[in-house]
């Protein structure tokens, strides 16, 4: 693992001040309320690592936080940038991040709805003020962030 930056400590303290821990469990049992939707996002920045096991972990990561905090994981619309870095936002310009952020201005992705990433460094490793510009973008179009990692949420005030 690589030693963390100067600009990957800014991003995760400004985040960390910005998101705040929150339960999940969206399925009322007794009302019968419809689940919340989840949303994967799955990134690794070189095609080497499709050899390895970075799909299957981060897929499966979130397949096991939708169906323990009683999320419905929507598999209809897949957001995976394999091979694809995220060091000058190649995944939001021309990639599934960008295409995500489409189907939220679409509404085909609803506010409420959840994106499950392994890590926040999977949406972003550009600077902190950049990074924490995207990350607030999301959550301003009511969106929520789960980094599944820790279990951290970035909440919408929606």
């Amino acid at each position: 693992m690589n030693t963390p930056t100067f600009s990957d400590k800014m991003t995760a303290y400004l985040l960390s001040v910005f998101l705040k821990e929150k339960d999940h469990k969206m399925m009322n049992q007794t009302t019968g309320t419809p689940k919340a939707r989840a949303y994967s996002y799955v990134r690794f920045s070189t095609p080497d690592q499709m050899k390895g096991d970075s799909f299957r972990r981060q897929a499966e990561a979130s397949r096991r936080y939708a169906d323990e905090n009683g999320l419905e994981l929507d598999e209809s619309l897949t957001f995976h940038d394999l091979g694809v870095s995220a060091f000058r936002g190649r995944n939001i310009e021309d990639g599934a991040l960008g295409s995500f952020l489409d189907a939220v201005d679409q509404d085909r992705v609803k506010p409420g709805s959840y994106l499950l990433v392994e890590s926040l460094d999977r949406l972003s490793r550009q600077s902190a003020y950049r990074a924490f510009r995207q990350f607030s973008a999301i959550l301003d179009k009511g969106v929520n962030i789960i980094t599944l990692h820790d279990a951290h949420s970035g909440q919408t005030d929606q």
